[in-house]
């Protein structure tokens, strides 16, 4: 006979969480690598009890060129960082 427990994990285990507000963050980047790629977009979406209630979003200049296919991917292109972003993330305040 097989266990139902993974179902009832499954169902139940995140509701509670649901019910609590959230706040998801979203990074967009150059690539998938750590160590080498950098961030070019950070999000936030503030979620509470299903609803959303607020969001935010900027872009982030990674002080290098952003592969094409992640400009096709994302939206972001080094013209939009260059225009939008004059400073490293670092140095905001």
């Amino acid at each position: 006979m097989k266990s139902n427990h993974k179902s009832r994990l499954t169902n139940h285990a995140f509701l509670p969480v649901l019910d609590q507000p959230l706040v998801f963050l979203d990074l967009e980047t150059t690539g998938a690598h750590p160590a080498y790629d950098r961030i070019t977009e950070v999000g936030l979406i503030e979620v509470d009890r299903g609803r959303r209630v607020g969001e935010w979003s900027t872009l982030v200049n990674p002080q290098e060129s952003i592969p094409p296919a992640i400009q096709a991917l994302t939206g972001i292109t080094n013209e939009k960082r260059g225009r939008r972003m004059g400073r490293k993330a670092e140095e905001r305040g």
